[in-house]
């Protein structure tokens, strides 16, 4: 029996099969590195959302006022212990941000994230390339993280 190695047609049809399968699992991996950006950004945004619920609520058993107004303008960073990955602190005054990173604007009183692949975050203004949120009270002693600008995720 003679051993024989594969001909140019079936070395070119592997090839081809190889090269789809890289390019399926390729596709998969993006979709996966975004949906985990995206996951991430839902995952602190909530924790913000109870953070500084949690702290409305400690203001009322300590008998201080459970104005949520009083809130909104004080960053919400501070109530939160660990600070989320990419936690850079207040927005740089200069506007060069890191993607990937989340700020606060004293200014407008917003929570700031910068999408590290701006391209996958689709905004209704034109310009923008930033996610802002501001916080306001829900009553009840809760508080949500409600976007400045409207956006979704590609």
């Amino acid at each position: 029996m003679k051993a024989r190695g594969l001909t140019s047609l079936e070395f070119a049809v592997v090839l081809a099969i190889l090269s789809a399968l890289a390019y399926f699992l390729l596709q998969g991996l993006l979709f996966v590195q975004v949906e985990s950006e995206r996951q991430a950004f839902d995952d602190n945004r909530a924790a913000l959302e109870r953070a500084v619920s949690y702290e409305l609520m400690s203001r009322g058993t300590r008998g201080e006022t459970q104005d949520a107004s009083l809130l909104a303008r004080q960053d919400p960073f501070q109530w939160l212990e660990p600070k989320p990955l990419g936690w850079a602190g207040v927005y740089p005054a200069s506007g060069r941000v890191v993607a990937g990173a989340w700020y606060w604007d004293s200014r407008p009183a917003e929570v700031v994230y910068v999408p590290k692949d701006p391209a996958r975050v689709r905004f209704t203004a034109k310009q923008q390339h930033e996610i802002r949120l501001r916080v306001e009270s829900t009553g009840n002693g809760h508080v949500r993280l409600v976007p400045v600008y409207l956006f979704t995720w590609q």
